[in-house]
């Protein structure tokens, strides 16, 4: 009689709950806040773009950046090695892929310009991927990488066979030149001279015991240009990045293939950057880029050469944004040049020196005019260049929302409060329109959760110093109900009469304080609750999740 009761119950209240379902979900939040990886510019088309992110997201732009979607998870789910390989045809282009039913790394074709990815029966890798690189004047000759293996596909990834192997193989990158193909690897310079029938090391110029952390090359005339990052092949390694920028043994080299060696090439970079990727367009063995980090304070770098590395000139000029659009984050904004850090991704358009693309920690930046000026392309909101950032400014998102988001607290139908890995956490006045931060006194990572007290309109803030809390890798057994010095904790639960109302539950850890802080007011501390030394890794992980906007 029960179970008939709620049958007509669920049935008579369908109709209800159906209209009051949204019918059109969009993608809302500030923008930008997470890593970005790996960009790529097509051949076909200079306004489509692809940005790769560590949330198993791939971004894609076909009008230069202005607004982006995140392609199907169905379809491709990226991970920090991503880079989607364009070629000779627009349709036909190539990307590894994060699968999660195997729990391992697949190798995708799509010949549709995009629209659908399938995975390659070829894959030589047993689900292994870590580099793919495509001849950009082809459809079928295909570079892929295991962690120690190199393969060769010259028909489309029907079939590979192995060309080279290593302990570990980090590739950093490789230039086509008809029957002649380079490729920089950790072990240094593979060269085939025979349309990839076979590939040898050829490393004459280069320190011993170096090897390749970006590599690139172009052909104009009858001369080949190779350029690359060459660093002690022990601190490179499958899977490194741009963060891994601090070695003082890494320069810039160059080497006109048949001519002559390998040589140093960097006069003009101060000694104390670091220069990480390299890039040039395939068609001008004249300009090149390198882009890093700086040293104290950090900041991405991206520096030009116009006259074949000879000398460089520094072309991304973050002091006072000098030559840079910005977004929220800038000198003198919500966040600054320094919380992005370095360049995490580079990439120069295959057919045209002025286009380039830089990732950092939080945001992307593009150049069309050869690194005159630069502009974001995370927010529909851009300050001028040569001016401050001013902090506080809404941002409606462009689509490029690439940090988890937690939490929502409606303080009002139109105000509401939004938490945030990474970034803390940010607020719209405005039903979801735009977002800024309003954060003050709250300077903690991440937000978990927010609370509105039910009488007085109190709202309280669940904060940590750890970011990505509730990944299966940090709430373990041995993490937080161990007993030792490295591995103990807790879990409490705050008093009701502590919080006026307002009940959390709080996970300590010797890296992880977790109090309820009012973003007014200050906060309730029990005495149970020890401050911790907080230690904060921006480590790449696997996970995805977007703030949605529904409407009916």
């Amino acid at each position: 009689m029960k179970s008939s009761y709620y049958k007509v119950l669920l049935f008579c209240m369908s109709p209800i709950l159906l209209s009051a379902q949204a019918s059109n979900w969009t993608t809302s939040g500030i923008g930008g806040g997470g890593a970005l990886f790996m960009p790529s510019i097509s051949p076909h088309n200079p306004n489509e773009f692809y940005i790769s992110c560590d949330m198993t997201e791939a971004f894609r732009s076909t009008n230069a950046g202005t607004t982006w979607s995140a392609v199907d998870f169905n379809q491709l789910r990226a991970f920090a090695e991503t880079q989607v390989q364009f070629t000779s045809d627009p349709n036909i282009r190539y990307a590894s892929n994060s699968n999660f039913a195997v729990d391992g790394r697949t190798l995708k074709k799509s010949t549709n310009g995009g629209e659908t990815w399938v995975d390659l029966p070829g894959d030589p890798t047993g689900s292994d991927v870590w580099y793919v690189l495509a001849d950009p004047n082809s459809t079928t000759r295909l570079l892929v990488s295991s962690y120690s293996n190199l393969y060769f596909s010259s028909n489309g990834g029907t079939s590979f066979s192995l060309v080279h192997s290593s302990s570990e193989l980090y590739v950093g990158g490789a230039f086509w030149d008809g029957m002649n193909i380079f490729v920089g690897t950790e072990d240094g310079l593979l060269v085939s001279t025979n349309n990839g029938a076979s590939f040898s090391l050829n490393n004459t110029g280069l320190p011993a015991d170096n090897g390749f952390l970006s590599f690139t090359g172009a052909k104009e005339g009858g001369t080949t240009r190779l350029f690359g990052v060459v660093r002690d092949e022990g601190d490179i390694y499958p899977g490194i990045q741009g963060s891994d920028f601090e070695y003082d043994d890494q320069d810039i080299y160059r080497r006109d293939w048949g001519v002559g060696d390998w040589a140093v090439s960097s006069t003009g970079i101060p000694a104390a950057d670091f220069p990480f990727f390299i890039g040039m367009s395939q068609n001008d063995i004249d300009v090149v880029y390198a882009s890093g980090a700086t040293e104290y304070p950090s900041h991405p770098s991206v520096y030009k050469s116009t006259n074949g590395g000879a000398t460089w000139t520094a072309v991304l000029n973050t002091v006072n944004n000098q030559n840079i659009q910005t977004g929220w984050m800038g000198d003198g904004g919500d966040r600054n040049w320094g919380w992005a850090e370095c360049a995490l991704g580079f990439t120069v358009s295959t057919n045209n020196p002025n286009i380039a693309i830089v990732t950092d920690f939080g945001f992307a930046h593009l150049t069309q005019d050869g690194g005159a000026t630069w502009k974001q392309l995370y927010s529909t909101v851009s300050n001028p260049a040569g001016s401050p950032t001013p902090p506080g400014v809404p941002h409606p998102s462009n689509g490029l929302n690439n940090t988890a988001s937690w939490w929502m607290e409606w303080a009002s139908a139109t105000n509401f409060w939004t938490a945030y890995t990474d970034i803390t956490g940010v607020r719209s006045v405005d039903g979801g329109d735009s977002w800024s931060f309003s954060n003050s006194g709250n300077t903690y990572n991440s937000t978990y959760q927010y609370v509105k007290h039910p009488a007085n309109s109190t709202l309280y803030a669940c904060v940590s110093s750890v970011h990505d809390m509730y990944q299966s890798t940090y709430l373990t057994d041995a993490r937080i109900d161990g007993t030792s010095n490295s591995s103990h904790g807790r879990i409490l639960f705050l008093p009701t009469t502590a919080a006026v109302g307002v009940r959390c539950m709080i996970l300590t850890t010797p890296s992880l304080r977790c109090p309820l802080t009012r973003p007014t007011t200050t906060s309730p501390t029990p005495a149970s609750y020890t401050a911790r030394k907080v230690v904060f890794s921006k480590r790449p992980t696997s996970r995805r999740a977007q703030l949605l906007r529904g409407s009916k």
